[in-house]
């Protein structure tokens, strides 16, 4: 009985391993590609990123003039003091940049002893100079703005002077309202900005606004 399962089983696994051999050999060519199937649904939409911090409102159009010089000053008399004045046309100086912006006037105090100013000063107005002449005094020059002009006026405490020294010399910058808007309504200038703008020294000032000294 043992010899003939033997047997058996001699004769059949070479014809099992024929036809795996033989199938191997007998693959046909590749099919052609399938149609691709259909786009799955899109993913889920990724969450906000955060919100950024609000910038600092911007200008636009800064205006400035060169220096000027007063020739002559008007002499006016208020109770009893002398109040000498220069009017300087300034087109640009606008009510709307009267009411949203600012109107920077730096003084080159040039008609003094050095001493007292020094030639390579320059001061932002209003600017109080104050020594000794006799007894102490103190000069007060203003730059009021207007609708369409400057006002330079000089008054002293002592009210020594008849005349003034013609050599001073003045520049006016002008920054209006922020950048408008889609309505085309310039945002003023916020009071932090101007007061930034104010505490800064000439050739700062001239350097953020990116004006030639």
């Amino acid at each position: 009985m043992k010899t003939f399962i033997r047997t058996k089983l001699h004769y059949i696994f070479p014809v099992v391993l024929a036809f795996f051999i033989g199938g191997c050999a007998d693959d046909g060519p590749a099919g052609p590609t399938g149609p691709a199937g259909p786009v799955g649904p899109a993913g889920p939409v990724g969450a906000a990123g955060a919100t950024g911090t609000t910038g600092a409102t911007g200008t636009a159009n800064v205006i400035y003039g060169e220096w000027f010089r007063p020739l002559t000053y008007t002499v006016n008399t208020l109770f009893g003091m002398k109040y000498f004045t220069h009017v300087e046309e300034v087109p640009a100086i606008t009510q709307e940049v009267l009411d949203q912006g600012v109107v920077l006037v730096y003084g080159k105090m040039l008609g003094y002893n050095p001493t007292v100013w020094p030639a390579t000063q320059i001061g932002l107005m209003p600017v109080t100079i104050v020594y000794m002449q006799g007894v102490v005094q103190t000069d007060t020059w203003t730059a009021p703005a207007a609708v369409g002009s400057l006002t330079i006026t000089f008054v002293n405490s002592g009210n020594i002077y008849n005349t003034i020294a013609n050599q001073h010399e003045f520049r006016y910058v002008i920054v209006p309202g922020g950048v408008a808007d889609a309505g085309g309504r310039a945002a003023p200038l916020s009071a932090d900005y101007i007061d930034h703008l104010k505490s800064l020294t000439y050739a700062e000032a001239m350097a953020e606004l990116g004006i030639a000294e």
